[in-house]
């Protein structure tokens, strides 16, 4: 009879749901800086990032692609609350990646190399109320859509404050 061992351990909450981020956006966008990383690890700490936006573009700034992490601060805090600031996890964990982020990463890469997609930057929604000039942000341009068609989303297992949502236009 043989031993079957899984291997599992722990991390806090909140930094994973800062790594999960800073993955997504290192992955996607090349021009990223460590700088600006900074400031996002700062806005998830003080909670009040909403939405990590990363658009993908074409020669003339129409954009084919979207790939949003959404943060819900709410079931954040009911996870603290309950119990569950440190989070389990297994081998399908990798360097603290959840499967599900690697995996919508790898959707918009391939997703981005069909079609005429010459650039990616990312936008940042802030909570309502919240002044984020503070924290360095200004107001965006508003994004062209060449046509938002197809819509998928998936919640992060074990971690359920964060949602990933993937549009794409052809």
């Amino acid at each position: 009879m043989a031993n079957v061992f899984t291997f599992t351990t722990t991390k806090n909450r909140l930094e994973l749901v800062k790594i999960q981020t800073s993955s997504l956006i290192s992955k996607l966008v090349p021009t990223v800086t460590e700088k600006q990383i900074d400031k996002i690890d700062r806005i998830i700490e003080d909670k009040v990032i909403k939405v990590l936006s990363i658009y993908g573009f074409d020669s003339e700034d129409c954009c084919h692609l979207q790939l949003n992490l959404e943060f819900d601060w709410d079931e954040h805090y009911l996870e603290i609350t309950s119990g569950n600031k440190e989070i389990g996890l297994d081998d399908s964990w990798k360097n603290n990646i959840c499967p599900e982020v690697r995996d919508f990463a790898r959707s918009f890469k391939n997703m981005a190399s069909k079609l005429p997609i010459t650039k990616t930057e990312y936008r940042v929604s802030f909570c309502d109320g919240v002044d984020y000039t503070k924290y360095g942000f200004k107001d965006g341009t508003t994004i062209k859509w060449n046509r938002k068609t197809e819509f998928f989303q998936e919640k992060i297992e074990g971690l359920s404050e964060l949602e990933l949502k993937l549009y794409v236009a052809d």
